[in-house]
C-alpha cells in the first residue's frame, strides 16, 4: 500500500511529531495532553471495564503504566475524554513515518470514536494502528462504519515492524500464579490442585473463571521450560549467592532515579523511543499523589561492591489480588547466567508475601523472548491482536 508522504517532514521526524500533536489538540474536541493528574481519571475506567469481563482475571493493558508506556512519542500520550469514553493517542514510526497509534480505547465506542478515528487518519495520512482493543469493540465501531474498514493487522499486510509483526502482541500475554511460579515443580504440581477450593473459599463469586483442569493443563504443557527455569534459580542461588552474596533486591528510593536513568539509555540508548518509554516508569520531580504511587511497587538490583543499580523492575496494581509488570530490566552482562530467572523469582516471592496471587506479564515481540516468559508457568495466556483503520 503506497502512502502519501508530506517531504518537508521526512528529514525532521521531530517536527512531524510536533504537527502530528498539534494537529490534533487544535483539530479534535476534548483532546489534551495526558499528565500524571489523570490516574485517576483512567484507574475509573479500568475498574468498570474490568467489571464487564467475564474471566475476571486483570487485563494488563488496563493500567497506568502500560497507556503511558504505549503512548510514547508524546511524553506519556494525548487522551480524548469526551463522556463515557476515553481514547489514548501515541505515535509510532514505521519505515520512515510516524503513524497514531490508538492505546486500549475505554469505555463506550460510539460514532464520535469513529469521527476521531478518520481525523486521525486525515491528518496523518496514514492507517491508524489500534492496540489492545478487544473483538467486541471491533465489531462494534465496524457496525458504525457500516463496512469492516477496522481490520486485523495480520489480514492488512501492513503490519507493525518486519521482525515483529504486531509489537509486543507478536505472542500472548501471560498470566503466572505467583503460588506456583515460585515452587519447586513438585511442590508447584501439588500447589495446583488446591488453587480451585482456595480461590472459591476467599473471593468468591469473584473468583477467576479458571477451574483446576485449566491450571493443571497448562502447567503440564510448560514443565520442561518450568524444571530447566528451576534448575537455573538453584543453580544461581548455590554458587553465586550463598557462596558470594553477589545481588541485593532492594525498594526503589527518590535517590535511584538517576542512576536508574543511565541504566535504562545504556540499556536501550539515550532518548530513544524505548528508553523514553522506560523513563516513565520513574519518579520524578512530580510525583504521584501518595493515594497513587503506592499502586506502583519499584525496585532495584545492586551487585556486591556497584553501587549503582544492575536491575530496575516496576509493577502496577490492578485490582485486590493481582499485579502487573511493565518494566524488567537488568545489565546481564554485569551477572553470571541464570540471574535473569532467579530475580525474576525473587520479585514474584516479594509480590506473594504482599499478598498477591497474580502477575501479569506482556506480550512479546520475539520467539525468544516469549519461549523467556514461558519458563514461568503460565497458568493462561491472552492474545491482543493488533487493528488497523486503512
Amino acid at each position: 500500500m503506497k502512502l502519501p508522504q508530506r517531504r518537508e517532514f521526512r528529514e525532521n521526524l521531530d517536527a512531524e511529531k510536533q504537527f502530528l500533536q498539534k494537529s490534533m489538540l487544535r483539530s479534535i474536541e476534548h483532546s489534551s495532553l495526558i499528565s500524571r493528574r489523570d490516574v485517576e481519571l483512567y484507574k475509573k475506567f479500568f475498574s468498570k471495564d474490568y467489571n464487564s469481563r467475564r474471566d475476571k482475571i486483570a487485563i494488563y493493558s488496563n493500567s497506568w503504566l502500560y497507556v503511558t508506556q504505549a503512548c510514547r512519542g508524546f511524553g506519556l500520550g494525548l487522551k480524548v475524554h469526551e463522556g463515557d469514553f476515553l481514547l489514548s493517542v501515541g505515535c509510532y514510526l514505521r519505515h520512515g513515518c510516524l503513524h497514531y497509534v490508538l492505546v486500549r480505547p475505554l469505555g463506550c465506542l460510539n460514532h464520535k470514536v469513529i469521527l476521531i478515528l478518520d481525523k486521525l487518519k486525515e491528518i496523518s495520512q496514514r492507517p491508524v494502528f489500534i492496540k489492545k482493543i478487544f473483538p467486541d469493540q471491533v465489531n462494534s465501531l465496524n457496525k458504525i462504519y457500516e463496512k469492516k474498514l477496522i481490520v486485523p493487522i495480520r489480514k492488512s499486510c501492513y503490519y507493525w515492524d518486519k521482525s515483529a509483526l504486531e509489537d509486543d502482541d507478536t505472542y500472548p500475554e501471560m498470566i503466572y500464579d505467583l503460588r506456583v511460579s515460585t515452587l519447586s515443580p513438585q511442590m508447584a504440581k501439588r500447589k495446583i490442585a488446591l488453587l480451585e477450593k482456595e480461590d472459591s473459599a476467599s473471593l468468591g463469586s469473584s473468583s477467576s473463571s479458571l477451574d483446576n483442569a485449566s491450571r493443571i493443563a497448562a502447567f503440564q504443557s510448560t514443565s520442561e521450560h518450568f524444571k530447566k527455569y528451576w534448575e537455573k534459580v538453584r543453580h544461581f542461588q548455590r554458587h553465586h549467592v550463598s557462596a558470594k552474596g553477589e545481588v541485593v533486591f532492594r525498594e526503589y528510593s527518590p535517590s535511584d532515579l538517576a542512576p536508574c536513568r543511565a541504566l535504562i539509555s545504556n540499556r536501550f540508548g539515550v532518548d530513544t523511543q524505548q528508553s523514553l518509554a522506560y523513563h516513565n516508569l520513574l519518579y520524578s520531580e512530580q510525583e504521584y499523589s501518595l493515594q497513587y504511587e503506592k499502586q506502583f511497587l519499584r525496585y532495584v538490583v545492586l551487585a556486591k561492591g556497584s553501587p549503582e543499580p544492575i536491575g530496575f523492575f516496576c509493577v502496577e496494581v490492578l485490582d485486590t489480588f493481582s499485579v502487573g509488570l511493565y518494566g524488567a530490566i537488568v545489565s546481564y552482562s554485569d551477572l553470571p547466567k541464570g540471574s535473569s530467572e532467579y530475580l525474576h523469582r525473587m520479585l514474584m516471592t516479594q509480590l506473594l508475601s504482599l499478598e498477591f496471587r497474580y502477575l501479569s506479564r506482556g506480550g512479546s515481540e520475539t520467539l525468544g523472548l516469549h519461549k523467556f516468559k514461558e519458563k514461568f508457568s503460565p497458568i493462561t495466556t491472552c492474545d491482543m491482536p493488533i487493528f488497523i483503520l486503512l
